[in-house]
């Protein structure tokens, strides 16, 4: 008779697992009933990066002398601040240095670079790519002669 209790207990979980199964695999199907590779497992996370342009956009500076303020970028996953991301900076239009063209983002998510313009005087767009993220940040700013 205990092998029956048992037994009893048991069999609403096989039922839900059965249930969670068949639901799972009915939405990785798609519409033309071929599996969706792209489809995560139940132990998986979703991992959603972000990156937001913080201070430091459209600002105008003498050429040779750094920008007065830096730019400064915010990191998140899954929206927390995410520490200790790598965060690339590339200059795609005009003339300047970038110091560091490399940062990390610190405990609050947050990372930044100096610009200083080189070269001829007008516009500089500098990009902000986080290391294994499809987003980025375009900064502008705008040189001119002393």
């Amino acid at each position: 008779m205990r092998h029956l209790i048992v037994s009893r207990n048991r069999f609403p979980k096989l039922v839900l697992y059965c249930i969670f199964a068949a639901t799972t695999i009915s939405l990785s199907c798609g519409s033309d009933g071929k599996f969706d590779y792209r489809t995560l497992g139940p132990d998986e996370d979703v991992k959603q990066y972000d990156i937001l342009l913080v201070s430091g956009n459209r600002q105008t500076g003498v050429i040779g002398k750094p920008l007065p303020d830096s730019l400064v970028v915010y990191v998140s996953q899954n929206y927390l601040p995410e520490p200790s991301w790598t965060v690339a900076f590339k200059i795609i239009l005009g003339e300047g240095t970038l110091s560091p063209v490399l940062n990390t983002t610190n405990v609050k998510g947050y990372t930044g670079t100096t610009l200083t313009p080189t070269g001829l005087p007008g516009e500089i767009q500098v990009e902000a790519t986080p290391y294994y993220s499809d987003k980025s940040v375009i900064f502008t700013a705008t040189s001119i002669a002393e």
